[in-house]
């Protein structure tokens, strides 16, 4: 198992940007108490971890509303 990476804002729809990257192919799962995201990582993530870090970074810039995915995790 490699590490978490867990992330939350105060300010952004998290659950929305975890939508747009299921939609480009991560699987990221949705916490509650606070709200946010988190993904395990593995040295396999290093052949993409540029892709990662893109796609999540323009999931944040335009994320829309969120779907009202399940949240996995609490």
């Amino acid at each position: 198992i490699g590490p978490v990476l867990a992330t939350r804002s105060d300010t952004l729809d998290l659950y929305a940007v975890g939508d747009v990257m299921d939609d480009r192919g991560w699987h990221v799962n949705r916490n509650v108490d606070p709200p946010g995201l988190h993904v395990m990582l593995s040295p396999a993530h290093a052949t993409v971890v540029d892709q990662l870090v893109a796609d999540l970074a323009d999931a944040v810039r335009h994320h829309g509303e969120s779907r009202g995915k399940e949240v996995r995790y609490s």
